[in-house]
């Protein structure tokens, strides 16, 4: 099986230049069309023979109504790890990205929704953003009200606008100023956590730092994961923005395409499983054709990402479109886009995790 090191630079440069081309016309691409618009020195026919090549490779397909060559998903993929040139962010277009984001949105799933907007505007393509998981929502309040010696009134809001309330039958007796001190601990302490972050670990911390009974944190704890978790079973919300993009793309004149792209747009337990970035947090992940190993949709790629609160990963974000979508340009504006959305995150809950 051929790799990438069996390329040589000749053929590096005339693969690259073949995806430019096809991802601009959507036209397969010949040999006369490479040597007149790259300039690479060579003649028309020395071209043929490294497409030739290339195609032999599997890295170029030949479509069987033309002449000329198409790239394979071995040679997007190549293109994208290896030869693309990377693509800056016009001016106008990192203003209206950080305009568009900045300062303006008190709410996570708005700020969310806002960014799904604008990957798609930025992009020209289908943008899906999820929402967190259950599990993945942040503390933002937390308060304890003394009811009666052996009662507790627990009071929980988060950053999805749930507001929970709930009462703790203690087994040990409290004073109204040991709930109030507890209150107190425990709202400084896990603000801007997670239920996931709930654990023993941090139940032993808090008991260490201020000699609180182990047991009435445990109890405490564990209602707030209970109660976050009763809201809601744990399914992401999926914001979709830019479906109609697709139509100014020449695959959409293809209506069995089409139909297969939009009936898994409709299919949201799906989109869940594949939007997940398979690189680390953080890092843009790049899906293409038959690699989302889904053959309704093997003609589109997916780029997508985490957005994070900190180190703390809590959703994603990604583009759908075309095999030929203009990677370098997708990428740079994910990379930004996700970066000023963690910015606005740090903000939105700044006082929780200073």
């Amino acid at each position: 099986m051929f790799g990438y090191e069996d390329l040589d630079e000749r053929k590096k440069l005339i693969l690259k230049a073949i995806i430019d081309d096809y991802i601009i016309t959507a036209e397969p691409v010949g040999s006369r069309t490479i040597a007149k618009k790259n300039m690479l020195g060579i003649s028309p026919a020395t071209v043929r023979n490294e497409m030739s090549d290339l195609e032999e490779m599997g890295y170029l397909e030949q479509p069987h109504t033309s002449a000329g060559r198409v790239p394979s998903v071995k040679g997007y993929r190549t293109y994208v790890d290896s030869l693309m040139d990377i693509t800056s962010l016009s001016n106008d277009e990192l203003e209206f990205i950080q305009k568009s984001l900045e300062g303006r949105i008190g709410e996570l799933a708005d700020l969310i929704k806002q960014a799904s907007s604008i990957v798609s505007q930025i992009t020209n393509y289908t943008s899906v953003a999820t929402s967190p998981k259950i599990n993945k929502s942040i503390i933002k309040n937390v308060q304890l009200l003394y009811l009666d010696p052996k009662r507790v009134l627990l009071i929980l809001v988060t950053n999805e606008g749930v507001v929970r309330h709930s009462t703790l039958k203690l087994k040990m007796m409290v004073f109204p100023e040991d709930i109030e001190k507890v209150s107190q601990i425990l709202n400084s302490k896990l603000r801007g956590l997670t239920v996931e972050q709930l654990n023993v670990q941090l139940i032993h911390e808090i008991q260490g730092e201020f000699g609180v009974s182990e047991d009435f944190l445990f109890s405490i704890l564990s209602d707030i994961a209970k109660s976050i978790e009763s809201e809601n079973e744990g399914i992401s919300e999926i914001f979709m923005n830019g479906t109609a993009n697709m139509f100014k793309y020449q695959e959409f004149n293809d209506h069995e395409k089409a139909r297969a792209f939009f009936d898994f747009i409709q299919r949201n337990e799906l989109i869940n499983q594949i939007i997940i970035p398979q690189q680390k947090s953080g890092m843009i992940d790049v899906k293409i054709g038959s690699e989302i190993k889904i053959d309704d949709i093997s003609d589109f790629s997916i780029v997508s990402t985490s957005y994070s609160l900190g180190d703390y990963m809590i959703g994603t974000i990604g583009v759908i479109g075309p095999k030929r979508m203009e990677y370098p340009k997708v990428i740079s504006a994910m990379e930004y886009i996700t970066k000023q959305l963690n910015s606005e995150l740090k903000k939105l809950f700044g006082e929780e995790n200073e």
